[in-house]
């Protein structure tokens, strides 16, 4: 799905600003949350130290608000993340459509649409027959990550905790880590952080060699050239998780 620029307005307001899609939201909704006015239907879902995410309901509409405190002189982080939304989704990527995003003084939010009724693929793992359940949600996904590498693009931490699931459709989510790839950061760490997950969370050989194949498909390779473009990272990967969960680690 593609997003035009043109839905989208510019707002300052009471020393903030930002960008909004037009007949969404009310920007003082965003200054007031910029001040940490939360409405009462408000559900604090996650709390690090530079960053909060919650679930917001207005008027019905149930909204997902991350909240970045951010460093001096850098851009603010919330108009990163709504510029990288904008990015994937006009490459075909699923992602949570971005409302917009606010700025004040050492902070910024950006706003994005709840998706409701979508599940993490992490909790599917350990079931039985999970890999064959949900290979025509994975098969799609990976032709969306497959387009996003080929335009230069990494997530950064392609993980089961980061991909959303309902029926046969995905979403990926946590997009602060996107970037453009780079030695040391390619879709081949992507993919290998996928593929851990895939055998962590219990899926057959035969399943994760089918995910190989089908990258590669997207790609214009055989499964051979995508084992060898991963084999670096996913050693690297695999090593990590041994030396901090223990060998024979399951999701």
């Amino acid at each position: 799905m593609t997003t035009e620029l043109s839905q989208y307005r510019y707002w300052r307001r009471a020393g903030c600003r930002g960008v909004l899609r037009a007949g969404r939201l009310d920007e003082s909704l965003l200054v007031d949350w910029l001040n940490d006015r939360w409405p009462a239907a408000c559900e604090l879902l996650k709390s690090e130290a530079r960053r909060a995410t919650r679930r917001v309901e207005i008027d019905g509409q149930l909204l997902l608000v991350k909240q970045y405190r951010d460093r001096p002189l850098l851009p603010a982080r919330a108009a990163a993340v709504h510029r990288t939304t904008l990015r994937l989704q006009q490459l075909g990527v699923s992602v949570p459509p971005s409302l917009g995003y606010a700025r004040g003084v050492g902070h910024s939010i950006q706003v994005a649409q709840w998706l409701e009724g979508a599940t993490p693929l992490l909790s599917f793992a350990g079931k039985p027959g999970a890999g064959e359940k949900l290979a025509p949600a994975i098969e799609g996904l990976l032709a969306q990550v497959a387009a996003m590498h080929a335009a230069g693009l990494v997530h950064g931490d392609l993980k089961w905790g980061n991909i959303l699931r309902r029926g046969n459709e995905t979403w990926l989510v946590d997009l602060d880590s996107v970037s453009r790839a780079r030695p040391g950061r390619s879709g081949a760490r992507d993919l290998a952080r996928f593929l851990v997950d895939c055998e962590e969370a219990g899926c057959s050989a035969d399943f994760v060699h089918r995910v190989q194949a089908v990258y590669g498909e997207q790609r214009g390779w055989d499964p051979a050239r995508v084992r060898r473009w991963i084999a670096a990272d996913y050693r690297k990967i695999t090593e990590r998780h041994r030396r901090r969960y223990g060998a024979g680690h399951r999701l």
